[in-house]
């Protein structure tokens, strides 16, 4: 009887140990993708804020960060809404809208390319679309010092 016993609580922690290192599994894979997540979102150094291991008062408040010099670029395409139309020779309108992103894709894309060409326009990040209306700032990516106005108007 207390051989059975002892046989049944060892499957039984067999199991559960089993369960843990899956919830654990689990549990990394999920903050690997809340990471990444956080990291699509924000520019790398504030996410780096957030997903600090210490849970300080510090990481629980708002993000704020003094600049001396940044700058924001808001790039509009004037006149899509006269543009845009739905009718049949674009699909409905799907044409004009795919032709919106790429234009979009080809900011994106410059942006890209200045950066790995040159050092002083890796400080450009992309803030988001609305619309159609293209917003980038440089001189918020964490390294101080470097001229921003001028990479911006360039």
């Amino acid at each position: 009887m207390q051989t059975r016993r002892s046989e049944l609580i060892s499957r039984f922690d067999f199991i559960w140990k089993l369960q843990a290192l899956d919830e654990q599994l689990e549990m990394k894979r999920r903050h690997a993708q809340n990471r990444s997540v956080l990291e699509n979102i924000l520019p790398s150094h504030v996410a780096k804020h957030f997903l600090e291991d210490k849970v300080s008062s510090k990481s629980k408040d708002l993000y704020h960060e003094a600049r001396d010099n940044a700058c924001i670029i808001f790039i509009t395409i004037t006149d899509f809404s006269r543009f845009y139309m739905e009718l049949d020779a674009n699909n409905e309108g799907v044409e004009c809208l795919r032709l919106l992103n790429e234009i979009i894709s080809d900011f994106d894309e410059v942006r890209l390319h200045m950066m790995l060409d040159r050092d002083e326009f890796k400080c450009i990040e992309k803030i988001k679309t609305i619309s159609t209306t293209y917003m980038a700032a440089s001189g918020l990516c964490g390294k101080v010092g470097m001229v921003n106005f001028t990479v911006c108007s360039n």
